[in-house]
């Protein structure tokens, strides 16, 4: 049997439309992917990246 991990995202309340609903739907993304990203790592490797700590720095 195959193991793995299925990561579902869904993003709501979106009011705009057109272009402007394609821009925000791009800027919308990045914030996912760097999370995704530092799950995958710690998960297949044990690895914490710190990427919202690199991301979001304390004052």
């Amino acid at each position: 049997m195959e193991k793995g991990t299925l990561v579902i995202i869904k993003s709501y309340g979106f009011y705009q439309e057109g272009e402007d609903l394609l821009k925000v739907i791009n800027d919308n993304t990045g914030g996912f992917t760097t999370v995704l990203d530092g799950c995958k790592a710690y998960l297949e490797h044990g690895i914490n990246l710190r990427l919202i700590e690199d991301k979001f720095p304390s004052k």
